[in-house]
């Protein structure tokens, strides 16, 4: 309950300031729009097939690094077994994050990248909120599903549906770890775990198919960068500041200690 409380301070105060400090209004770099239906249904079921790659990333990330005699470790977790801590880790874990973390990185951040092209925009918020959760297993899975937050915020005009996938996202992971207790026997969990991916890749397959047919799931044309930097020169100029190369460098320190220590 501490963490609902403090987690909204750090990621609004934080990142508020920060957009103060570059003389943008929140308002001007977030939309807070209605988005609009059916398009953003199928936005957020083109981010299930998304989740199912970062997930299989994930896993494929941790036997490659337990090959080589490296144990990366995760934040540690408690897996709810009553409604109450259920009702408490779905907000901690699910709707906090989706709206702390969209508000920070497919808000902020974004908006204030956007003018470098939507493409880069998607791309350097994708890393940096991959850095910021601090362990080589989620960082390869968050930099994926940045994408997918990034692309759906960037075509939708709108933060709500990056919002509404995050917490899908988060809340599939609250309620397997309550349906599925460590008491079940092995098989079973992973004839759920088989269903689960399978489930996130049909319906992510949908939202894609659809928006394909529909011709729904392009980049606005009225928003693409037309200045004269190349790619290499916009990177430079966001990792070359002060506070971002600070950050990436901090962030990445805690990564490699947290595999190491």
């Amino acid at each position: 309950l501490m963490y609902v409380v403090f987690s909204p301070l750090s990621f609004v105060l934080c990142f508020g300031l920060f957009s103060l400090f570059t003389k943008r209004r929140v308002g001007e770099l977030i939309s807070f729009k209605r988005p609009r239906m059916p398009q953003a249904v199928f936005l957020v079921m083109a981010c299930f097939a998304v989740f199912a790659v970062g997930n299989w990333v994930a896993n494929w990330t941790v036997s490659l690094l337990n090959m080589v005699g490296l144990n990366p470790a995760l934040p540690e977790t408690t897996s709810a077994t009553t409604p109450m801590e259920l009702a408490v880790s779905l907000l901690m874990t699910a709707a906090v994050p989706a709206l702390c973390e969209e508000f920070a990185f497919r808000g902020i951040v974004l908006g204030l990248l956007k003018r470098f092209g939507n493409l880069f925009a998607v791309m350097v918020s994708s890393l940096l909120f991959a850095l910021m959760h601090g362990n080589f297993v989620q960082i390869p899975f968050a930099f994926l599903v940045g994408l997918g937050l990034g692309y759906i915020t960037v075509v939708s005009g709108s933060i709500w549906p990056a919002i509404a996938a995050h917490f899908l996202n988060n809340a599939f992971s609250c309620l397997l770890d309550y349906f599925i207790p460590d008491s079940m026997p092995m098989e079973l969990q992973g004839l759920i775990g088989l269903a689960y991916y399978a489930f996130l890749i049909v319906v992510g397959l949908i939202g894609i198919g659809v928006l394909l047919v529909k011709k729904q799931g392009n980049f606005p044309q009225e928003e693409a960068y037309r200045g004269c930097l190349t790619a290499g020169q916009r990177t430079g100029a966001v990792f070359s500041s002060p506070t971002i190369l600070i950050a990436v460098l901090l962030l990445l320190f805690t990564s490699v200690t947290n595999m190491l220590l």
